[in-house]
């Protein structure tokens, strides 16, 4: 099976090398673009025999130049003309030519279409107009939506491009996106932006605060800058986002980021006290017609071999491996229900997870990174404790797909995955069904599969509200099952106002009777002041298979509030006073956990900040609490005090750095932490983050100091062929982890990757062994 992989791997190489061979020599027969000639890609994708470009030529030039239609001469319902009286209009205009995506906006194609430059400040000079003046254009044909942006710049040496690595946050750069609401809901859209190299990120958002930065779809751009500034193009495929058939209104927003001033300025959502993920706040693309769906399915098969040399076990191995599979195969049934498939899904093995110290009593939160489930993910979710009430990271999920495949730390080969996701009407559905086969663990202990699904529902009701329900079943070997179904609701008002929550129950072998978790809240959030307050309960037996439950026996109550004024200072941006208190009980009331915290921050006018937090806890152990193997905190009531102070320089620079300094009580001990973290971004393709992060506890019978020393780096050829590197230190089980990747993406969409993955262990039986692993995946998409 491995020689099959590694032939097969060898097959498809060649075959991406031969396809970019033949992309080339077509982009050197076209006009030669300044920056890499791979993002002419789309224009290729049009290539027409010459008889068939001198017709469409002709047709061209008898129907004259595509002049901009009027507002008024749109054909628009009456609910369509209400709809958008109020805020901002573009007008997308229909093309017969598809522009060449090179990041040149010089084609005759766009200076016929309709131009909006009224962006306003959002910060730090809020409603004023941008200092730097910025023209959009939207095209279309039946195959993409084409966006173009001129960014002009005073001062163009003065543009900061520093990264080439896809879905990078790009925090140091200069950026320009677009947001479309295709559905026109004002609660859901798509991301897409890019820098002035033409990195691209894309992210989903759903209700206006979940944004899903893991989805990643096919889609062209390319940048650069010239005398002027800078420039961008876009070519987004109908097929890469959901949207109704026909003639439509979209939502759309625009927003750009000068680095070098701090200044963000939007097109329509530049109020403070909302974010570029405020749907409702978008402006309104009209124009748009006879939208349909080309391109109904998406096949991506994956192959992938290595070699495994583990030591530090009980029984080592050394052995090769391989495996085929279909990562994903997408039915687009309409243009707004989605079908996916996977069979022999791959864990997510050339991606990392970085080590982090838990000096908690509850379990950390991993999150999912196979692209299967990453499709359409904010569908499922459910149960999430941040939406209201102030609540911070979720004490229950129901969903939450990752435990699907992992069984106690160990991956369980997962043999299929079916899912429907997508909206009719003012209605979401989402349905995944996935079946895990049996694994012989580390410990020669036979895990047996099981079969997993997941049902959700939500209706819109109002301008900014839902109510929704799920249900999740898991059936194990024999009759051993867990049941779940809850319903949620979530209600929006006021601009700035919002109350809701879930209730839910579960059922299985190991639960009595119903089992039921529930979270309540309601708040305030504007760009002055907060006020939230909420309730949640988790029940001692309450247990979901498919969701993450941080704790259980629970009940919390929180108060929460802040102050965010903007004093006049022409260094001081903003300055943030937080307080809350937290209150946990168990399920009869006594009293677990106590928290009142008061923090303030203060945002300058350079990008710098820096914070002060000071927090009182009061800790209740029912049972004692093992940290190391000598270090073990009693049970009991403990009261302790803990601050913090912290520093952060812009991250807008080539060097930034994070510090953080904290210290007080811990249970029956003290504590002192330390972090110290930067970021040098040397040029666009050399990038090094180190950091260092130290706990020194001090117990009345143990002390014990834990360190995790992490160096990620990458050095990036160009933005298809880029190198990544990950090297860890955790002291607690004194260990060091390297992650090392090749990603070469020989297509948009499809990737090689070369993995090294090393784990040394310097203490305990297996000390001096290590663990190793090599591994080699394709992916090679096939649209029809």
């Amino acid at each position: 099976m491995l020689l099959l992989c590694l032939a097969s791997l060898v097959v498809l190489v060649g075959s991406a090398a031969a396809a970019e061979q033949e992309q080339t020599l077509a982009e050197q027969a076209k006009r030669q673009p300044t920056q890499d000639p791979g993002k002419a890609v789309v224009q290729q994708q049009r290539e027409r025999s010459a008889g068939d470009q001198e017709e469409l030529d002709r047709d061209q030039d008898s129907l004259g130049p595509i002049a901009a239609p009027a507002a008024g001469a749109l054909t628009l319902t009456p609910d369509e003309i209400a709809e958008i009286a109020d805020g901002k209009k573009m007008i997308a205009t229909p093309t017969g030519r598809a522009p060449i995506i090179d990041g040149i906006i010089d084609e005759d194609v766009w200076a016929h279409s309709d131009v909006v430059s009224d962006l306003l400040q959002r910060d730090p000079d809020n409603g004023q107009p941008s200092s730097q003046r910025t023209e959009i254009r939207i095209l279309y044909d039946e195959e993409y939506i084409y966006v173009s942006f001129i960014n002009f710049d005073t001062e163009p040496d003065k543009i900061t491009a520093t990264d080439l690595r896809r879905d990078s946050r790009l925090q140091a750069d200069d950026t320009i996106a677009v947001f479309f609401d295709t559905f026109h809901d004002h609660r859901n859209g798509y991301v897409f932006r890019v820098n002035p190299l033409g990195t691209k990120y894309d992210a989903t958002v759903k209700d206006e605060t979940e944004l899903n930065s893991q989805w990643d779809e096919k889609w062209e751009a390319a940048a650069q800058i010239t005398e002027r500034g800078w420039e961008a193009e876009m070519a987004i495929p109908w097929k890469a986002v959901r949207f109704p058939a026909g003639d439509h209104i979209w939502g759309m927003g625009f927003k750009r980021e000068i680095r070098r001033r701090n200044e963000e300025v939007n097109w329509s959502s530049w109020r403070r006290g909302y974010d570029f993920r405020a749907v409702s706040q978008m402006g309104h693309l009209v124009g748009l017609k006879n939208l349909k769906l080309n391109g109904r399915y998406r096949l991506k098969p994956y192959v992938s071999g290595g070699y495994n040399d583990l030591n530090a076990t009980e029984a080592p191995i050394s052995e090769g491996n391989g495996d085929i599979g279909i990562e994903d195969f997408k039915v687009q049934i309409t243009p707004n229900i989605t079908a996916d498939f996977t069979l022999k899904t791959d864990f997510a093995q050339v991606e990392d997870d970085e080590e982090r110290v838990n000096l908690t009593r509850f379990p950390l939160f991993f999150p999912e990174r196979r692209e299967f489930f990453l499709e359409s993910a904010n569908v499922f979710r459910f149960g999430s404790a941040s939406e209201h009430g102030g609540f911070g990271s979720p004490d229950a999920l129901l969903f939450h797909s990752r435990r699907i495949g992992l069984v106690d730390g160990d991956p369980v080969p997962m043999n299929y995955g079916i899912k429907l996701t997508g909206k009719i009407g003012g209605s979401t559905i989402g349905v995944v069904n996935a079946g895990t086969g049996n694994l012989i663990n580390a410990g020669n202990e036979r895990v047996s599969g099981s079969n997993y699904s997941a049902v959700r529902w939500r209706q819109d009701i109002l301008g900014r509200s839902y109510v929704g329900a799920m249900f999740t079943n898991v059936e194990g070997e024999g009759s051993k099952y867990n049941r779940v179904f809850g319903l949620d609701a979530s209600f929006r008002f006021l601009e700035h106002a919002s109350i809701g929550g879930y209730v839910a129950q579960a059922r299985g072998n190991d639960i009595n009777g119903g089992s039921w978790v529930g979270q309540f809240g309601a708040g305030w959030d504007s760009d002055l002041w907060s006020l939230n307050a909420g309730y949640s309960r988790v029940d001692e037996d309450f247990e979901t298979d498919l969701g993450f439950i941080r704790r259980r026996d629970v009940i919390k109550q929180k108060v929460s509030g802040s102050w965010t004024p903007r004093p006049h200072f022409d260094w001081m941006r903003q300055i943030s006073f937080f307080g809350s208190v937290d209150y946990i009980t168990d399920i009869g009331g006594s009293l677990q956990t106590r928290e009142q915290s008061v923090n303030a921050r203060f945002s300058l006018e350079s990008g710098d900040s820096f914070s002060v937090r000071v927090e009182r806890k009061f800790e209740r152990l029912e049972e004692e609490f093992d940290v190391e193997d000598e270090a073990i905190v009693p049970a009991g009531d403990y009261n302790f005090n803990e601050w913090s102070l912290s520093f952060n320089t812009f991250q807008g620079r080539r060097f930034s750095a994070r510090t953080r300094v904290g210290g007080g009580g811990w249970f029956s001990g003290s504590r002192k932490a330390y972090s110290l973290s930067g970021t040098g971004r040397f040029t666009e393709k050399f990038n090094l983050s180190p950091s260092w992060n130290i706990n020194i506890i001090t117990l009345p019978d143990a002390s014990f100091t834990t360190h995790i020393l992490r160096v990620r780096g990458g050095y990036n050829f160009s933005d298809r062929w880029l190198t990544s590197a990950l090297v860890q230190y955790n002291s607690l089980d004194d260990s060091m982890a390297v992650f090392a990747r090749l990603n070469y993406i020989y297509r948009t969409g499809d990737d090689f990757f070369l993995v090294l993955k090393q784990t040394s262990l310097f203490e305990g039986v297996y000390s001096g062994q290590q663990n190793r692993a090599i591994i080699a995946k394709m992916t090679r998409s096939f649209d029809f």
